[in-house]
């Protein structure tokens, strides 16, 4: 049965023909490359750093156990957190995105783009969206253990590899010169010897290998923790986003409420006043106890009534009774105004009223 053949430099290692394998090529391109993307990416990062480079200076010139003169050393604190701060992580960008495409040198497996898509169009969405998610200042994170940690690593690697290289061609270089090769403490005069240090450069090179390849290996794996796709800060934008957009419903529908009220103050609600006035105005030319007169005054109440449950409706979706007086004060009175003949029986439960006034209390506050 055949195994699945590794995806990653890192899966490679651990399979015993990895010296056989493409593998260990790749890797020294990945870390060839390593030097070259440092260049590219490196010196926007050193200008940014320069006031802390300088203050680091400052110190290791100065005499054994005094500081720099206060002023200057809070000057540059100051200046380089904030070039730092403000403009690293947008300086540190396409270093990250350079990190992640050369990870594809020592692994197969998909590399989705860590960052989320502005919410709005424009530079200043796009700006506050970079600015605010963790990925811009993981891929600043990235750049920074590169340099500190995996440039020299690499160039102990190459050296090893080179000194491998040198041993390994030792019998090219006895036969080429025809005289004595000198290796450090070794010395050697004829092709009879030099076989010795060929075969020892075999060995470093095998070493300089998974070196090389850990190495790489270590390097690409830290850019894939650090820059992958993330679901759980996907997933806090998006919960981010609809607490935004909730509240722009709620301030929208505030405002239409506003809108409603005063257009049914200005419209519906002057008519329903009007007509109150000249219901109560018919009335003083009707005789007391006359039939029309009682007929009036009902329709008077009712208007009255309409205008009370107008302003009701616009304030809230919940009578003002229901607030005031709870669950008990508020459900005899909608029994009152039903149209038909109803019933209410309600048990004395102050737990239960206590309960719908809590859930009525956040539904208002929400």
């Amino acid at each position: 049965m055949s195994r699945t053949p590794p995806r990653s430099l890192l899966h490679a290692l651990a399979r015993p023909r990895f010296l056989l394998s493409p593998w260990p090529l790749r890797a020294l391109l990945y870390a060839a490359a390593t030097p070259v993307a440092a260049l590219l990416w490196g010196p926007p990062l050193l200008l940014l750093a320069l006031p802390w480079l300088l203050l680091i200076a400052a110190v290791a010139d100065s005499p054994q156990g005094s500081l720099p003169p206060p002023g200057p050393t809070v000057l540059l604190i100051a200046v380089g957190t904030a070039l730092l701060a403000g403009i690293g992580p947008f300086a540190a960008l396409p270093g990250a995105a350079l990190e992640r495409l050369r990870v594809r040198f020592i692994d197969d497996r998909p590399l989705p783009g860590p960052h989320r898509a502005p919410r709005r169009p424009g530079l200043g969405a796009w700006i506050a969206a970079r600015y605010t998610e963790g990925a811009t200042w993981r891929g600043m994170a990235v750049l920074a253990l590169s340099a500190l940690l995996f440039l020299p690593l690499t160039a102990g690697v190459g050296m090893l590899l080179v000194i491998g290289a040198a041993l390994v061609a030792t019998p090219v270089i006895v036969a080429v010169d025809g005289g004595t090769v000198n290796l450090g403490v070794w010395e050697f005069d004829g092709l009879a010897h030099a076989w010795i240090p060929a075969l020892a450069g075999v060995a470093v090179l095998a070493a300089g290998a998974y070196a090389c390849g850990a190495t790489a290996a270590a390097q690409g794996e830290l850019v894939r923790f650090m820059q992958r796709d993330r679901p759980e800060e996907t997933l806090r934008a998006e919960l981010t986003e609809v607490t935004r957009s909730r509240a722009r419903l709620v301030d929208a529908f505030e405002a239409e409420r506003r809108r409603i009220e005063r257009d049914l103050h200005d419209g519906a609600q002057q008519r329903l006043v009007a007509l109150s006035v000249k219901l109560g105005l018919a009335r003083l030319d009707l005789p007391e106890g006359s039939a029309a007169r009682e007929s009036l005054a009902e329709a008077q109440e009712q208007a009255k009534s309409a205008l009370v449950e107008l302003r009701e409706l616009v304030r809230g979706i919940h009578p003002q009774v229901l607030t005031d007086r709870g669950l008990p004060g508020a459900l005899p009175e909608l029994a009152d105004r039903c149209a038909v003949l109803a019933k209410l029986d309600l048990p004395p439960d102050d737990d239960v009223n206590r309960r719908v006034m809590a859930v009525l209390a956040y539904l208002r506050d929400a």
